[in-house]
């Protein structure tokens, strides 16, 4: 078989797997488990264990959300005016007071 039939092959295994509603990173390794097993006289689980396991289990990926989330945190954008809608005007006003029935069971607002 050519490289570019197994280029093809493989192409449309992922956009028939994608089509599916599959994950896109499952979708990933079930193209290159394909692929493996095809066209590679080597265990394809086997192969992608260790490569899954290896890159899974670095250091450096723990570490990134945190490195994110601290971007975030020195300088927050101000929030934006459009955030919190108003509600429209067909809609009832809310009490302002809400009486003391609520502790005894009853619904003040119905």
């Amino acid at each position: 078989m050519s490289d570019f039939s197994i280029t093809a092959l493989l192409i449309m295994a992922l956009f028939l797997i994608l089509a599916s509603g599959v994950w896109i990173g499952l979708t990933l390794s079930g193209v290159a488990w394909i692929g493996l097993q095809m066209f590679s006289s080597r265990p394809a689980g086997d192969a992608m264990a260790v490569t899954i396991w290896g890159s899974s289990s670095s250091w450096t990926l723990p570490a990134l959300p945190r490195f994110i989330c601290m971007g975030g945190l020195p300088c927050p954008p101000p929030p934006r005016p459009d955030l919190f809608p108003r509600p429209p005007p067909a809609a009832p006003p809310l009490p302002r007071f809400l009486p003391p029935l609520a502790g005894l069971g009853g619904d003040p607002l119905r």
